[in-house]
């Protein structure tokens, strides 16, 4: 099932381009997606690859080291990772000065209002629903980047 579904969706992305006008470079912004579900992981890192961006994946809440080498730009993390435990990952790299100043978002399938209430309580610069269509998850994920640009130029 898991395969059938990353395949639909690699397949989706090859009829669909996601790129969009003259996205400047956008391969200096590197995002890392938190997610313990592997077709999520992998729709994710292929939609915004294929916009430009250099991501990384890992599927728990161990990504310090991650945080360290690969220095993310933004970091996505799945509200339901680790029972349902990805806002409190968000409020821990709030509270650490090393990594207070990069875009931090909740990324989930939840109801809206639920995620931007967690969004809320943990400090998140935001939250982006799941989506099965990779040109909605780009432009939910640059709506996110310009918001938080916006506050931090």
């Amino acid at each position: 099932m898991v395969a059938n579904q990353a395949l639909a969706w690699t397949e989706s992305l090859m009829k669909n381009p996601v790129a969009s006008g003259n996205p400047g470079d956008r391969s200096a912004i590197r995002v890392l997606i938190v997610d313990d579900s592997p077709v999520a992981r992998y729709f994710a890192d292929t939609a915004l690859a294929a916009a430009g961006y250099t991501t990384r994946t890992t599927e728990n809440l161990w990504f310090s080291p991650l945080i360290k080498t690969f220095q993310p730009s933004v970091v996505l993390v799945d509200q339901n990772i680790g029972r349902d435990q990805g806002h409190l990952a968000i409020k821990a790299l709030r509270n650490n000065w090393l990594t207070s100043d990069i875009c931090v978002a909740l990324y989930s399938s939840l109801d809206a209002n639920l995620l931007d209430q967690l969004a809320g309580e943990c400090g998140a610069d935001g939250f982006i629903e799941k989506t099965d269509d990779p040109k909605q998850l780009v432009a939910r994920f640059e709506q996110l980047l310009n918001s938080f640009q916006e506050r931090h130029p």
